[in-house]
């Protein structure tokens, strides 16, 4: 979890308050990509496990026998 951060400057609070808006954009656009990812991996493990499990149902099936099979 990023937290957002309060930098002090010797400028107006209009810089201060920029500069923490930044830090929680920069958190929000992180969260949102370490989902994507972790959605990606899990997507592809299912396919993973999809196909082991076609082949322990026929080991001597092999990538064109299952699209015959399928058709």
């Amino acid at each position: 979890m990023v937290s957002s951060i309060f930098i002090e400057l010797a400028c107006s609070n209009k810089s201060v308050w920029r500069l923490e808006l930044l830090t929680v954009y920069a958190a929000i656009t992180y969260r949102a990509s370490v989902s994507e990812l972790s959605a990606g991996e899990s997507a592809r493990q299912r396919r993973k496990d999809t196909q082991a499990v076609r082949r322990r149902s026929n080991p001597q099936a092999g990538p064109s026998s299952l699209r015959k099979a399928s058709d």
